[in-house]
């Protein structure tokens, strides 16, 4: 195998009281190399590490139930019945590897709305898309400055797929690899089993 495609999202927020991001702190801390990383290190046995992105997409995602804050809007919030929010949110939810069905949006009641909570916009899933370009003007193409040998047309074997269930996080990276492969992925390559990972990962 040649190149590992992960998508690694903010997981914990630093002890300092006074940030206002929250960010990955293997990223914060610059530890990128394997022997440091920790367990995640053996599941990577054979693959190199030659770029950790973490793309902060968070406002291309319609909103969380948010039960803390008293299910209460920030000022200025569109509910998604709003006619921008249909364009961003009225597609085939589903990924290659799972059904989403519609569901109403909790903020927009009593009508349906157009958004489910949680789900990638549109806009999100163009951000993802254009990752993988990138990744593949930077990796894949003959004219690339770091080619990866064996990457261009992704063949199979080439690329690792892994992502939790949930629906916003599918579709990324089922549009990064759109991106950077010019194809969807294929489910006898990449079966839900091998792709889809619980939130919080497990042995084996």
């Amino acid at each position: 195998p040649f190149w590992a495609m992960r998508l690694f999202l903010p997981t914990a927020v630093l002890a300092d009281p006074g940030r206002t991001t929250c960010l990955n702190p293997v990223v914060e801390n610059y530890v990128f190399n394997l022997e440091e990383a920790g367990d995640s290190a053996s599941e990577l046995n054979g693959w190199q590490t030659v770029q950790v992105t973490d793309m902060q997409r968070h406002t291309a995602r319609w909103i969380y139930q948010h039960d803390y804050i008293g299910n209460v809007c920030w000022p200025g919030q569109q509910n998604s019945t709003a006619a921008l929010m249909k364009l961003q949110c009225e597609y085939n939810r589903s990924s290659v590897w799972q059904v989403f069905e519609r569901e109403d949006d909790p903020y927009s009641a009593p009508v349906p709305g157009s958004c489910s909570a949680k789900q990638a916009t549109t806009r999100g899933l163009a951000y993802a898309d254009t990752l993988g370009r990138l990744f593949a003007a930077q990796y894949a193409q003959p004219t690339a400055p770091r080619p990866v040998s064996g990457l261009a047309g992704c063949p199979r074997g080439s690329v690792l797929l892994a992502s939790d269930s949930v629906q916003k996080n599918q579709r990324t990276t089922q549009s990064v690899y759109e991106g950077l492969c010019g194809r969807s992925p294929d489910v006898q390559e990449f079966p839900p089993p091998t792709v889809l990972v619980p939130a919080a990962p497990a042995p084996n």
